[in-house]
């Protein structure tokens, strides 16, 4: 199912109320939908780009993904929160098992992007 060229669970990661989301993320695994790895990263770039931190928690904690998987751009999750300034979902992911050594597609470090993005 897709809504934009999206797949549910994306679209929703994006545009769901939070205390919506929650519940969403625990329907799609009581229905047993299985995530492609690019499923998964997109999830996380957009819980993360958006700051929905409680959602990123416990989408993380449900599915475990590999949280330095990357994207089509070749940034991890993490990557993504340094590059947006997104304090709290760094913060949770690095909690959560996250490499601050994982390198993007432009061979930076999490840390360095992160400096990046407050010089820019």
């Amino acid at each position: 199912m897709s809504i934009a060229g999206e797949s549910l669970p994306v679209w929703a990661a994006a545009n769901a109320p939070e205390a919506s989301l929650v519940g969403l993320l625990g329907l799609f695994q009581e229905a047993g939908w299985v995530l492609s790895p690019a499923q998964n990263v997109r999830i996380l770039d957009e819980l993360v780009r958006w700051e929905r931190t409680i959602a990123l928690e416990t989408y993380v904690r449900r599915y475990a993904p590999s949280l330095d998987t990357r994207d089509a751009l070749g940034d991890a999750p993490l990557h993504v929160a340094a590059q947006t300034l997104r304090v709290r979902s760094f913060r949770m992911l690095v909690t959560q098992g996250a490499s601050l050594k994982t390198k993007d597609g432009n061979d930076r470090t999490p840390l360095a992007a992160l400096v990046n993005s407050l010089v820019d």
